[in-house]
């Protein structure tokens, strides 16, 4: 007779479907077992109740104390390490779970040592629709609900590392407390009613071996359906250009964050290329940037590029500059080039001629496709458990790159280790984690649930990784400013608010914004993610327009910077910070840590 241990919320032993049975079990609390075994929930008593009913197993129950009231990672894993060393078992039901995506490498391993004992760890995935633990861990059995069209005996096999069956969970009479049963359903009764299944095979089949790959060609061969996800959603993402010694071209504003944050930066800058087209060549990259503190480059002339000094070339967006010039495919011509002499590629534009399998080697070009987004299982994502900051807008062209920036280069000085998903195309030269161009030719080719989705994902690796925080930044504007072309239509900001779903932002504003604009840009957001504008940062140039209707650009005085603030903080109640001033900046990374901290 197999031997099952079901942790859960215990048993009410008195229960009237109980009063022929010689119920067993304890009480885990604080690292111990005491024989108090009882149930102030009703959940164990469920569990209990199917796994009885419905299979001749030796049944040994323990309460985890208070469980109703969440699950205690390192306490699970203390009663796992003591079942593994004290109480011989062949399968252990946990029809419970974590949505923690990180510090769960303890667990991972309590479950793995079951594992290689020859004990099958089978778990329900949480009712909220997330990832949860240890269901998700390739070393335990991880179950969902199905419809009511299944049987209590029946199931469906998912060829999965994470979701591995579907069992019934859907409305079903169960065991309570108060009252003594009651219609409830969820993946915890499906998880109970696949223990009972795996039993029953075991004694069908009288197999003796008990591990888990034996266990998931059982259940395998013995599903009524089997299911496996889209073979051609394959994560294909790499990056493996290694830069020492870099040139730029054109130069351009995607190229003006590489010069500004050396810092930031593995590798060298020695050379600045454009066309003799631009009226640029000869003038120096400080003045034009008008920050005199940062290194000086002359800007060469691209025709007389000195292959020898560099080992990689970062080409900017060339169409504007191919119309201007009435000169097709530079890019192309400067890619071929640059590939022949065996020089990297960094493009910012996609490749648009076939490249050899070495030349891909050498060529890269930052793009977000279905090959990178790893299977739908059934709509469940990651819970994030680091704080997220996000960094929007209400328009385009005001510094929010340049922000993330001078965000991460802070939180980087004072020791945090910093998760980033970045929009510009430049993103990962900066060693930002995840760049997701979805700006100026972008080159994001998915949306809907394939963008929440990819997020999603690279934000929980941020999280097991280590990361203390999570930056993310998007582009342009956040709501519509007007309904008049498609163009101004912010589907995809939409889609990059909820699937980074950060805990704060920082509002990326202009001096000549609408109050009404602002005001509903904050509500948006706010209601959107539920989460809190923690602060408005100030791009520092104004707009005039003339009596021609031309528009002038101008740099906000002091006085200007100070009367902006005034006004914003009074009419929104919310820290206002000017971007062009380094005490503002640091009072705003002050303002995020301690609000964090709190």
């Amino acid at each position: 007779m197999l031997k099952v241990i079901i942790i859960d919320s215990g048993v009410n032993k008195d229960h009237k479907r109980f009063q022929n049975e010689i119920i067993r079990g304890y009480t885990w609390e604080s690292g111990m077992l005491t024989e108090e075994l009882s149930d102030d929930f009703g959940h164990g008593t469920a569990i209990y109740g199917i796994i009885s009913k419905n299979c001749n197993a030796e049944i040994l129950n323990i309460r985890i104390k208070d469980i109703e009231n969440g699950i205690d990672n390192k306490e699970l894993c203390r009663l796992l390490e003591y079942i593994n060393k004290n109480i011989p078992c062949d399968i252990v039901n946990m029809s419970i779970g974590t949505d923690g995506s990180e510090n769960n490498y303890e667990l991972y391993e309590a479950c793995k040592k079951l594992t290689n004992n020859g004990v099958i760890v089978i778990s329900a995935f949480n009712n909220n629709g997330t990832f949860s633990y240890p269901a998700a861990f390739d070393n335990v059995i991880g179950v969902i609900s199905e419809p009511t069209y299944l049987k209590s005996d029946s199931f469906i096999y998912i060829d999965d590392t994470i979701i591995n069956i579907c069992a019934k969970g859907g409305t079903q009479r169960v065991c309570w407390n108060n009252p003594e049963y009651i219609y409830i359903s969820g993946n915890s009764f499906a998880c109970a009613n696949l223990t009972a299944i795996l039993v029953n095979l075991y004694d069908k089949t009288n197999t003796i071996k008990i591990d888990y790959r034996q266990a998931i060609k059982l259940l395998k061969d013995n599903a009524i359906e089997k299911r496996s996800f889209n073979e051609s959603e394959k994560i294909t993402e790499k990056y493996n250009i290694k830069c020492k010694k870099v040139v730029l071209f054109p130069f351009a504003k995607e190229m003006h964050a590489l010069l500004r944050y050396p810092e930031l930066l593995d590798f060298e800058i020695v050379a600045v290329y454009d066309t003799k087209y631009s009226g640029r060549l000869g003038a120096d990259t400080n003045k034009t940037l008008k920050k005199d503190s940062i290194h000086n480059y002359k800007i060469r002339n691209i025709d007389n590029i000195d292959w020898d000094e560099f080992d990689t070339i970062i080409i900017g967006h060339c169409d504007e500059l191919s119309m201007l010039i009435h000169r097709n495919n530079i890019n192309r011509k400067l890619i071929e080039m640059a590939l022949k002499n065996k020089k990297n590629v960094y493009s910012l534009d996609e490749c648009n001629f076939e490249l050899g399998e070495e030349q891909r080697e050498h060529f890269y070009c930052p793009r977000v496709d279905k090959g990178n987004v790893s299977p739908n299982r059934f709509g469940m994502l990651y819970t994030i458990t680091k704080p997220v900051v996000g960094i929007f807008g209400t328009s385009s062209k005001q510094g929010k790159f340049t922000l993330q920036l001078e965000i991460r280069k802070r939180l980087l000085e004072i020791g945090y280790n910093v998760g980033q998903i970045g929009t510009e195309p430049t993103s990962k030269l900066f060693g930002i984690d995840v760049c997701f161009p979805m700006g100026y030719n972008s080159t994001v080719s998915i949306n809907g649930d394939y963008t929440i989705r990819y997020l999603n994902e690279k934000m929980h690796r941020m999280c097991i990784e280590g990361d203390e925080i999570i930056l993310v930044g998007s582009q342009s504007g956040t709501i519509n400013f007007d309904y008049s072309n498609l163009k101004n239509y912010t589907l995809q900001q939409y889609e990059f608010l909820v699937g980074t779903k950060p805990d704060v932002v920082v509002l990326c504003v202009n001096s000549f914004d609408e109050i009404d604009y602002i005001n509903r840009t904050i509500r948006f957001i706010e209601s959107a993610v539920e989460c809190k504008i923690l602060a408005l940062v100030v791009f520092p140039i104004d707009m005039d327009v003339d009596s021609l209707s031309m528009q002038h650009k101008h740099l906000l005085t002091y006085g200007e910077c100070e009367s902006i603030k005034k006004k914003y903080e009074k009419e929104f109640n919310i820290n206002v910070y000017m971007l062009n001033d380094d005490e503002n900046l640091d009072e705003l990374v002050d303002n995020l840590t301690e609000y964090f901290s709190e």
